[in-house]
């Protein structure tokens, strides 16, 4: 791509016009032949036919969406830009320059822009950035915090199909599954209750491999830092045998 100043390395700037407060500078560009682009505009990609954005998943999901780039040439996405094609509108958050001849999924924080699926809703607070832990996505827990919006359940009750209980208790939290779960089901017998697991047993999993590699340092540093101590006792004990004996021979 052409830089600003090889750009502006064209331009030159003309004689200044005046009127009271103000001065104006005329800017006029030398002519000279307009390069080709080295990248495709989506806009234009999508017309041609040759780039195409899907869902990346069969159900779909707002952050995530697949780009099919067909053309020779790599395609430019610039933050603000809308995508169109998939389930929803999407609004870009990021700039991306997708290959040529390339298929990915992105990760691109997106937004939601079909207004049959927007509410206009009141800022209540802003929150820390939490890292959230799915029951079988424990790696989450070393990835960047994603954006989250928390919602009122009753006012969308779409979400609540990933919908968890959380119980503090005095006791133990083990005794209480089949009694929380006769609870659920009394209030709505068609709602399963199941991966009944404490929060204990959730952070040994997702902390196992990071205590596992500590645990193996340790065992490791403690091994090493013993075969040295043994070896300086040794060198010590054979040099003053070894001075004990000549002190003996000497008297």
């Amino acid at each position: 791509m052409r830089t600003l100043q090889e750009e502006f390395s064209h331009i030159e700037i003309g004689r200044s016009s005046e009127f009271r407060n103000l001065t104006l500078f005329p800017l006029t560009r030398q002519s000279e032949p307009v390069p080709e682009m080295d990248y495709l505009l989506l806009e234009d990609g999508i017309a041609q036919g040759k780039v195409r954005v899907t869902e990346l998943h069969a159900g779909g999901s707002v952050p995530e969406l697949r780009l099919e780039n067909n053309a020779d040439l790599p395609v430019l996405l610039v933050d603000g830009e809308e995508l169109v094609g998939a389930k929803q509108n999407r609004v870009l958050n990021l700039t991306i320059l997708a290959p040529a001849n390339h298929t990915k999924g992105y990760d691109s924080r997106l937004a939601a822009t079909d207004s049959s699926r927007m509410d206009v809703v009141q800022i209540a607070g802003v929150a820390a950035d939490s890292r959230q832990i799915a029951s079988r996505h424990v790696h989450d827990l070393y990835d960047p915090a994603s954006p989250e919006i928390f919602v009122p359940l009753l006012q969308h009750p779409e979400d609540g199909r990933d919908l968890a209980l959380l119980l503090k208790t005095s006791i133990e939290p083990g005794t209480l599954a089949e009694a929380v779960r006769a609870q659920v089901l009394g209030l709505n017998p068609d709602q399963p209750v199941y991966d009944t697991r404490t929060l204990q047993k959730i952070a040994d999993v997702a902390l196992g491999p990071a205590r596992l590699c500590l645990l193996l340092l340790a065992i490791f540093a403690g091994t090493a830092l013993l075969t040295a101590c043994v070896g300086l006792f040794a060198i010590v004990s054979y040099t003053v045998t070894q001075r004990t004996r000549s002190a003996s021979a000497w008297h």
